[in-house]
């Protein structure tokens, strides 16, 4: 393990050359940035373990071009294309050229900032997430298919979204979404749903405190028991806080309600914290999340932990780990790991490198 962190190491650090890399000159109006994350997995599950070499344990892989033209004083046009990538395999995740972001828009300190294309959820909490997908106990925040039958789920970024944020007054902000398809490239049927989202923010420095409603509305059919039923609904209630302690550390505390109209649906309630410790040279985070679904044996706890190392402003070595406690009838996973069978409690644990620039 110690030699491949060394051996990754070797070829990382010269790049670091390359890491202000800057499109045109200074007052270029684009900018390029880009994570490269790679590392070592090992996952276990009842009598299945498995190891093999993972990219984004820490932050997903990327590359990206941003774009911030300014008009005059107050308005710019701004833009976004980043692509998402699987370094193991060398592949586009969904076979998409910019599956984390595709968006164009204007923004005014004065009037706010409309966009439209690919981009983050408008989920409270989504912004502030701590762990990469593969580690996120937040995951199982979002899904909502095991809740009824056609309920749909929320894909990881918005497509063919037009959003509206507000100007902020008095540190609070309202951004407003809307989708007809928030699917990201070839995916399951279950994220192809249409989106109506509001999320209000309020943010002094200090505090920062949002709370949102997302309406998922499915683009599809089902069949349930001879009856075909259009256009299911999940219904997303969530609120987020966060707490700046000092400078060096911050507590959130996050909930959220989901609730299907299937005609065979129950609901789920979601209640997590973390806690983040920075320091120059490293930092630590750890969170705690429990998922109650109403009248099932569903529900699960889940913990996670992670360490990074800052080598310097580009380098980071890192170690994460989640488990997942479900209780008899429940199968929630994460990191792909398969299940032999319900109430099965996977773990997963990782060690790597990233780069930033």
């Amino acid at each position: 393990m110690l030699k491949y962190v060394w051996m990754s190491g070797v070829f990382i650090l010269p790049i670091e050359c390359f890491a202000d890399i800057q499109l045109g000159d200074l007052n270029s109006p684009f900018k390029v940035y880009g994570v490269l994350d790679y590392g070592l997995n090992y996952s276990h599950s009842g009598a299945v373990s498995s190891h093999d070499f993972q990219s984004g344990m820490d932050y997903a892989s990327r590359l990206g071009l941003k774009l911030n033209l300014k008009l005059n004083d107050d308005v710019a046009i701004v833009g976004n294309a980043e692509s998402w990538i699987d370094l193991r395999k060398m592949e586009l995740v969904r076979d998409e050229t910019f599956a984390r972001g595709e968006l164009i828009g204007i923004s005014s300190k004065k009037y706010g900032t409309l966009l439209y294309g690919r981009q983050m959820l408008n989920i409270s909490g989504a912004l502030e997430e701590l762990f990469a997908t593969s580690f996120a106990p937040s995951t199982l925040t979002y899904q909502a298919y095991d809740l009824g039958t056609g309920a749909p789920t929320f894909d990881f970024r918005s497509s063919r979204a037009i959003t509206y944020t507000t100007p902020n007054f008095k540190n609070t902000t309202l951004t407003f979404l809307y989708t007809p398809n928030q699917m990201v490239g070839e995916a399951p049927k279950v994220l192809d749903a249409k989106n109506y989202a509001a999320m209000a923010v309020y943010d002094d420095g200090i505090n920062r405190i949002s709370a949102s409603y997302n309406e998922l509305v499915s683009n599809y059919s089902v069949n349930y028991n001879g009856i075909v039923y259009d256009e299911i609904k999940t219904r997303d209630y969530r609120t987020f806080v966060q707490r700046k302690i000092n400078k060096n550390l911050t507590i959130i505390g996050t909930a959220n309600h989901l609730k299907p109209n299937s005609p065979d649906a129950v609901s789920a309630q979601i209640y997590g914290t973390m806690i983040d410790f920075q320091q120059p040279k490293y930092n630590l985070k750890a969170a705690i999340y429990h998922r109650q679904v109403d009248k099932h044996d569903l529900s699960a706890m889940i913990y996670a932990f992670g360490a990074n190392y800052h080598f310097n402003k580009h380098l980071d070595a890192y170690i994460r780990a989640e488990y997942i406690n479900n209780s008899s009838k429940a199968r929630y996973t994460m990191n792909n790991i398969l299940l032999e069978s319900p109430g099965d409690d996977p773990s997963t644990y990782g060690i790597g490198l990233k780069f930033m620039f």
